[in-house]
């Protein structure tokens, strides 16, 4: 679909896709009686991408994490926060006398 707005072209692509169209023909084989999966299976194909974004940014958060162990950020960090709240109790300790 094109629509011209003020000198402008814009152009949506709404394709409906492989999972789409899998579901399509899942969902009318399911309901004329040819397959006798559950629902379940049937609307799978719709999850089946945002299931593989979920995969690869957990791969990548753990990733993240293996890096920041390994390269001893992690004891950096908690080093510069048990200084902190060492400070903080040193304050208290002198604050009581």
């Amino acid at each position: 679909m094109t629509t011209n707005v003020i000198n402008r072209v814009v152009t949506n692509n709404r394709s409906i896709g492989l999972a789409g169209i899998l579901t399509i023909i899942f969902v009318i084989a399911k309901i004329l009686g040819y397959i006798g999966w559950s629902w379940w299976i049937v609307f799978l194909p719709i999850w089946i991408i945002p299931a593989i974004i979920l995969g690869i940014a957990a791969f990548l958060v753990l990733a993240a994490g293996c890096l920041f162990v390994v390269s001893g950020i992690g004891s950096f960090i908690h080093s510069f926060f048990m200084s902190r709240k060492k400070r903080k109790n040193d304050e208290k300790s002198k604050r009581s006398f």
